[in-house]
């Protein structure tokens, strides 16, 4: 992923993706040099393994799932 942040919370998800996650690069000023094209494969390998862990947790037994019934049957309780 290729962030090129430029106002308001994109300084914060770039950073996030570039750093956090290590699935991106950013680079608000420079250009891309063939030396960090090096670190391709390894971004989607982690890419891969937040998809495949992502896919779990939207599953009806996942916690995305979980938690959104928690927060529906909280809701409705009102």
């Amino acid at each position: 992923m290729v962030c090129r942040p430029i106002l308001g919370d994109q300084h914060i998800n770039a950073r996030a993706i570039s750093h956090t996650w290590k699935i991106g690069v950013s680079f608000p000023e420079k250009t891309m040099t063939k030396d960090e094209d090096s670190e391709g494969k390894k971004m989607k390998e982690r890419a891969c393994a937040l998809r495949t862990v992502a896919l779990q947790q939207v599953q009806p037994a996942g916690s995305s799932s979980e938690n959104l019934s928690a927060l529906v049957a909280i809701v409705s309780a009102c």
